[in-house]
């Protein structure tokens, strides 16, 4: 009897850890996936978006995504301050739920230029542009010794229209070639460091601009998306630019996954 008392101990604790380690991973993953789907990181707060963050955050550029995707970026950076550079970015949507929505990843660019970014789950939205502007913060503290910080928020608040000094990002329709044949776009250009009293620490960058080409008849949404930094004596110094170049689909025939017990990504408290 010992031994069968001795079976039910283990027995009991093994499903005591069973239990302990579901409800870990359950809220574990809940948390991981609020900090990789933060919006708000880039989006300022606010009860009326403007028409630049509706573009960013609201605008559904991956809807049409019905398989799994990549989609490729030629990325250059010209000027007279820095060393050329000519490297790919891949977005890819690994994966497709239930819901329609993506689990997106990207290779952005490579050797000692290569970025890594965490995959952002349950996407509607094509985060290039998150990972564009996170790469030029970084990039702007490295040159500068500022505070990455400080860079971040007066791109979100010029997005958002609520910077008192370099004002709202400016939209307006654009035409653009893309393969012979001419597309409607719609531009957003933002100067976030406009009139900053922080910034005349690094006069060089006080009149840095930022410039967005989307578009629905392009796959994921962005055309293209640059910076420059431009000197009235020196002419261009940085110009670094984005530029979409094509898609590849997937071999796989089938990525929308099933609701599994085992996979507690599947589940449906999580898409």
């Amino acid at each position: 009897s010992n031994h069968f008392y001795l079976y039910q101990f283990k027995s009991v604790r093994k499903i005591n850890i069973l239990i302990a380690f579901l409800v870990s991973s359950i809220f574990l993953g809940s948390y991981s996936h609020a900090e990789e789907n933060d919006d708000t990181f880039w989006m300022a707060d606010e009860e009326d978006l403007s028409f630049a963050n509706e573009l960013l955050f609201v605008r559904k550029h991956l809807d049409e995504v019905t398989e799994a995707t990549q989609f490729y970026y030629d990325f250059k950076r010209s000027g007279s301050l820095l060393d050329a550079i000519e490297d790919k970015v891949v977005v890819k949507i690994v994966k497709i739920l239930p819901s329609g929505k993506k689990d997106v990843t990207t290779r952005f660019l490579s050797g000692r230029y290569k970025k890594r970014y965490a995959a952002q789950y349950r996407r509607s939205q094509n985060p290039i542009f998150m990972w564009f502007f996170e790469r030029d913060v970084v990039e702007m503290q490295r040159y500068t010794g500022g505070n990455s910080l400080f860079f971040r928020n007066r791109i979100r608040q010029t997005l958002a229209g609520k910077s008192k000094l370099g004002g709202a990002a400016k939209t307006k329709p654009v035409k653009f070639q893309f393969e012979g044949k001419e597309y409607d776009g719609t531009e957003i250009r933002l100067l976030p460091y406009e009139g900053s009293i922080k910034i005349k620490q690094y006069p060089r960058y006080e009149s840095k601009s930022y410039r967005l080409v989307l578009s629905e008849s392009i796959p994921g949404g962005f055309y293209s998306l640059s910076s420059t930094v431009e000197s009235s004596e020196k002419g261009i110094l940085i110009d670094e630019v984005l530029t979409y170049k094509g898609i590849v689909k997937s071999v796989k025939k089938e990525i929308v996954k099933k609701w599994s017990f085992f996979d507690i990504r599947s589940w449906p408290i999580f898409n």
